[in-house]
């Protein structure tokens, strides 16, 4: 095997000193085949730590020394996390998945690191696409409904009167806290609205792909780029019953 140039020292060095930095000493030093894996090995260690999870991108030299120094993954692989925990997930979501009956999250991380398949984790492509289209990445679309428990949506007199008018076919976007819901799946900010099927029946669906990416392009997700991380495109569709799923708010 071809020597390795990269090490957990100039990792986190180059760190600290920033993204651009880190980025330049990945790109300078990462030239052979070892060199790359051992990348997607601490790229992966680093995904996975608990506080990682709860941010979108890492704390690089702070958070994660237990998991880059050990090698051992941390308790991430995807799911919802406790935002007051301490750290230990291994149960957290376990019981909130049975709480509200649904599956819990499966090794999203995994799948995202290309560690394991789709169809090893439950995954299945979803039969039906957004009716107006989503930005999803190259890819198949995976069903996520089993993850999501549903409880109905909160909007204002406006936005019912829009409701009842649209045709099938026509969508209305929801804000986040507009819907009553939780996922098993870390889906941090996905995408919901209102669309109406052919038969006149109405549903909440759900879009997203996850990744790293955050609220910008930042250094963490270019790294995952960099190693070769594919996105996940998901989505989800829940029957929403206009006498019973909605709430609505007067102002």
């Amino acid at each position: 095997m071809a020597e390795k140039n990269i090490g957990i020292l100039g990792l986190i060095t180059s760190g600290i000193q920033g993204g651009d930095k880190l980025m330049e000493y990945i790109k300078e030093n990462a030239t052979t085949e070892a060199d790359m894996a051992y990348l997607r090995e601490k790229a992966g260690l680093m995904a996975s730590d608990y506080y990682t999870g709860l941010l979108g991108h890492p704390l690089t030299g702070l958070t994660n020394i237990d998991e880059l120094v050990t090698g051992k993954r941390g308790s991430y692989r995807g799911q919802t996390l406790d935002f007051w925990g301490d750290g230990n997930s291994s149960t957290f979501d376990i019981e909130q998945a049975k709480r509200y009956g649904i599956t819990p999250a499966p090794d999203i991380l995994g799948v995202y690191l290309g560690d394991v398949t789709p169809e090893s984790q439950g995954l299945k492509p979803h039969d039906e696409l957004p009716s107006k289209g989503y930005p999803f990445k190259p890819g198949p679309v995976y069903n996520v409904e089993d993850y999501i428990f549903f409880d109905g949506i909160n909007i204002n007199n406006s936005e019912v009167s829009k409701l009842l008018n649209m045709k099938p076919g026509d969508s209305m976007k929801l804000d986040q806290e507009q819907v009553a819901k939780y996922s098993a799946i870390d889906m941090g900010r996905s995408n919901w609205s209102v669309g109406k099927n052919k038969d006149g029946s109405y549903y909440v669906s759900v879009a997203d792909v996850w990744d790293f990416k955050g609220d910008d392009y930042g250094t963490y997700q270019q790294i995952m780029e960099y190693v070769g991380a594919k996105p996940i495109n998901m989505y989800g569709r829940f029957p929403l019953n206009i006498e019973g799923d909605i709430q609505v708010e007067q102002y």
